[in-house]
């Protein structure tokens, strides 16, 4: 696989697995996305004027799953995106300042 910054874009054809999380905060989330889909990524970034000028702010991201799909009458397909969340440190023992 192959790694992105966390506020950048990108796509991915026909895979099946897909990561994604912040490593500042220790998150991460891995989506395992049945039959395999396309994903495109991308920023979502505010633009906001003050006394320096103007100011991009990176608020989050945004991912799309796609499936090219041709259904008949009365023909039906299944998709599925199954998400598990793993967690590298203790950010609430950081917080209160004593050891993880």
């Amino acid at each position: 696989g192959r790694r992105t910054a966390h506020d950048g874009a990108g796509e991915a054809a026909g895979i099946d697995t897909i990561g994604f999380g912040n490593d500042w905060v220790g998150v991460a989330v891995e989506a395992q996305l049945t039959p395999a889909a396309d994903a495109w990524w991308a920023p979502i970034e505010t633009v906001s004027n003050s006394e320096s000028g103007f100011e991009r702010v990176y608020q989050g991201s945004g991912l799309l799953l796609s499936w090219p799909l041709t259904l008949g009458p009365g023909e039906s397909r299944r998709f599925a995106v199954a998400q598990s969340v793993t967690v590298a440190r203790d950010r609430t023992a950081a917080e209160a300042g004593t050891p993880a």
